[in-house]
């Protein structure tokens, strides 16, 4: 069940970057358009393979906890995990800054007024966008104004709070 958990918070995450709001730059419309399609491509890529290499890790915990592997298994396959991730996000942070593809320039919300807590949270209640590029270059941020920008920010906040109850009887 955690699993299939998992596996929906990455496909909504993945639906979330193809709805993010595309803004083109009007000197070359075209070559903005394809990076922004690029850049939105390889953030799913990353999320995809972030998704499979969580499920390989519950998988992990549910064998420690049905054949009785012994519980060291599980903190050095969550360390491996941390450590995958991690490099496969510099990997991929490296790769799009190499191929130019982070300069993302979304006007509307590039203002440093709209960013809150050093620039983490993106709160515009003019901007109709539920999703718009982050102001570092990587990645997206959900407008905070935005009604249903609260609630995907508390169902994403709750679903490790459902993961570990769930999993914490079998540990």
């Amino acid at each position: 069940m955690v699993q299939a958990l998992n596996i929906t918070v990455f496909f909504c995450y993945h639906v979330l970057i193809s709805r993010a709001r595309t803004s083109l730059d009007p000197q070359d419309r075209e070559g903005s358009l394809q990076k922004q399609f690029k850049h939105k491509r390889i953030h799913s890529i990353f999320a995809w393979g972030a998704s499979l290499l969580m499920v390989i890790f519950y998988g992990v915990a549910q064998a420690i906890a049905l054949y009785g592997w012994k519980g060291e298994l599980l903190i050095l396959s969550g360390m491996l995990l941390c450590v995958a991730l991690l490099l496969a996000l510099i990997c991929v942070m490296l790769y799009l800054r190499l191929k130019g593809v982070d300069q993302l320039k979304d006007v509307p919300s590039m203002e440093e007024r709209h960013w809150k807590w050093l620039g983490s949270i993106y709160v515009n209640p003019e901007d109709p966008a539920l999703i718009v590029p982050n102001i570092n270059g990587f990645g997206w941020m959900i407008n905070m104004a935005n009604p249903q920008g609260k609630i995907i920010i508390a169902a994403t906040l709750a679903i490790p709070v459902i993961e570990l109850i769930l999993i914490w009887p079998i540990l």
